[in-house]
C-alpha cells in the first residue's frame, strides 16, 4: 500500500494504521510507487481549502487519474474526501484539481467538530460488512448534506453511507476503484481498523 506524502498531510497516522491490519505500507510522492503499489491512500489534514493546492504539487489527479484508468484502487479519507468533488465553498477555495464526481454543494458546519457517529450503510457495500452498530470519527468542518450521481448506461451507481446524528450526511463513497470516506478510519478505533481490512481485503 502506499499513503501518498504531501506538505501537511496526516499520512504517517493513517500508514500506522494500515500497518496495523496486516498491510505492507510506504509513505511516499514518488509517482513509480504510487502507481505499482495495490491500493493508494489520499489523506487529509486539518485544513480543507489547502488540500487542493498541496494535491496540485505532486500531480495528485493526473497519479489518481492513471490508476483509475487502470483499475486500481484509491481510498481518500477525512477532509481529503471533498476535494473529489466539484465543490462550492464560501470563500477562497480553488477546487479545479480532481473532481471526480459532479453536481455538490459542500455546506459548513457553524463550528468545527469532532463526534463519533453511527453509519446507515448501503446494503449493498462490501467494506462495511460486518461493520453494523458501530461508530465512526468525524472531525469536519464541511459536510455533504446531499448528493445523487446519475449512473446512465453501462455504469453502475456508487454505494454511499450517510451519518446519523444530529445533521445527516454524506459519510463514504464507494465508486468502483475510487472510494472516499468522510470519517477518519485511521481515529475509529476497532471500526475504523476493521474497515481498512475490508479495503485491504476488496484489492
Amino acid at each position: 500500500m502506499a499513503v501518498l506524502d504531501y506538505s501537511e498531510s496526516q499520512a504517517e497516522e493513517i500508514a500506522i494504521a494500515l500497518a496495523s491490519s496486516g498491510a505492507d505500507v510506504y509513505v511516499t510522492s514518488n509517482w513509480a510507487m504510487c502507481l505499482a503499489a495495490d491500493g493508494l491512500i489520499i489523506p487529509g489534514h486539518n485544513l480543507l481549502e489547502q488540500i487542493p493546492a498541496e494535491l496540485k504539487t505532486v500531480r495528485a489527479a493526473e497519479m489518481i487519474d492513471a490508476r483509475l484508468m487502470a483499475n486500481k484502487s484509491v481510498l481518500a479519507v477525512g477532509e481529503a474526501f471533498s476535494v473529489f468533488f466539484e465543490t462550492t465553498l464560501q470563500g477562497d477555495f480553488d477546487n479545479e484539481v480532481l473532481q471526480q464526481w459532479p453536481g455538490l454543494s459542500v455546506e459548513s458546519f457553524t463550528n468545527a467538530t469532532e463526534q463519533w457517529l453511527d453509519l446507515e450503510f448501503d446494503s449493498n457495500s462490501n467494506l462495511f460488512r460486518s461493520l453494523g452498530g458501530e461508530k465512526f470519527f468525524f472531525e469536519n468542518r464541511f459536510t455533504v448534506l446531499d448528493w445523487v450521481l446519475d449512473a446512465q448506461g453501462p455504469l453502475t451507481a456508487p454505494k454511499v453511507s450517510w451519518a446519523v446524528g444530529e445533521n445527516r450526511f454524506l459519510a463514504a463513497v464507494e465508486n468502483g476503484p475510487l472510494v472516499a470516506t468522510q470519517f477518519r478510519p485511521e481515529r475509529s478505533e476497532q471500526a475504523g481498523q476493521q474497515f481498512l481490512k475490508n479495503w485491504v481485503n476488496s484489492l
